[in-house]
């Protein structure tokens, strides 16, 4: 019979035996240097709206090279070694959807010159603005819908059963958001944009944004005016509920490419209550965005 010692033993040699083959099998690779991100930081100017982005992914590239993209925080291995320069491009889930990631085409990168050493970690703080040729739509002035000011830029649509109203116990930021309340007949709601916005060219990039709480699924969409006087209603997204302030980045690109014969469109947020298992739904609203490039 094996005693324990005995066992040991053989356990012993049986991993020398293992890592003796994987030293065998295993061929040499060059030893990267690695930088750790903890997050981006927005800088924001007069007119561009809240600089309380979401992102959740950089995109890291080394001289030019694109080492990968990687969900934050990271430590992200680098082969290079001495001066290195360093871009990180910031990444968000498109439509909110985890598994659709991509780099955010309005920021321009951080880029900074890094010397690397093997097997050592650089710490990075990555800084990103917008480019200068990003449009902000929604309001010239504050570059958003923050409900910060008192007349609000949604109303009701027609057939809602409910109002978005401006109210300041449940914010995001600043002091205001938006609130719509359903309950009893009040089950359903559709608001939309005031203004209509000019369709911009075919092909350039355009999102909405915004930050939300709720205890209910709702939908976001674009009202889509034609030439010839056609309206198109076009949902894009259903939000999830949840319990704490999100933020989700709406991408807009391919419905206005789709539609080459609108030249404006609204954008419109709607809703009923889930009645299996709530009898009161609440949506808030806040830091309402568009963005485009000229």
């Amino acid at each position: 019979m094996i005693n324990n010692k005995q066992k040991a033993l053989f356990g012993l040699v049986f991993l020398w035996v293992l890592a003796m083959a994987c030293e065998k099998i295993s061929p040499e690779g060059p030893v990267p240097a690695y930088i750790y991100i903890e997050s981006i930081n927005t800088q924001v100017s007069s007119g561009e709206g809240t600089g309380r982005q979401q992102f959740t992914d950089a995109w890291i590239y080394a001289n030019s090279e694109l080492v990968g993209a990687f969900e934050l925080p990271a430590l992200v291995p680098v082969i290079a070694d001495g001066e290195t320069r360093i871009q990180v491009r910031p990444g968000i889930m498109l439509n909110g959807i985890a598994s659709t990631r991509a780099s955010y085409p309005f920021m321009k990168p951080w880029e900074a010159t890094v010397n690397l050493t093997k097997e050592e970690v650089d710490t990075l703080y990555p800084g990103v603005k917008y480019y200068d040729n990003v449009v902000f739509p929604w309001d010239e002035i504050e570059g958003q819908e923050g409900f910060e000011q008192s007349g609000v830029t949604l109303d009701s649509a027609a057939g809602s059963h409910a109002m978005i109203k401006r109210q300041s116990q449940v914010v995001f930021e600043g002091t205001y958001s938006g609130h719509i309340h359903l309950e009893n007949q009040e089950h359903n709601f559709k608001v939309q944009s005031v203004d209509y916005f000019d369709r911009p060219e075919p092909g350039v990039p355009a999102f909405l944004e915004l930050h939300y709480k709720a205890d209910n699924s709702f939908s976001a969409g674009v009202i889509l005016h034609t030439y010839t006087g056609a309206v198109i209603t076009h949902p894009l997204v259903v939000i999830r509920p949840r319990d704490h302030w999100n933020k989700i980045y709406v991408n807009l690109t391919p419905v206005l490419l789709r539609y080459t014969q609108a030249v404006r469109y609204k954008v419109f947020f709607s809703g009923n209550v889930n009645t299996d298992t709530l009898s009161t739904a609440d949506v808030y609203l806040d830091n309402i965005k568009l963005l485009h490039l000229k």
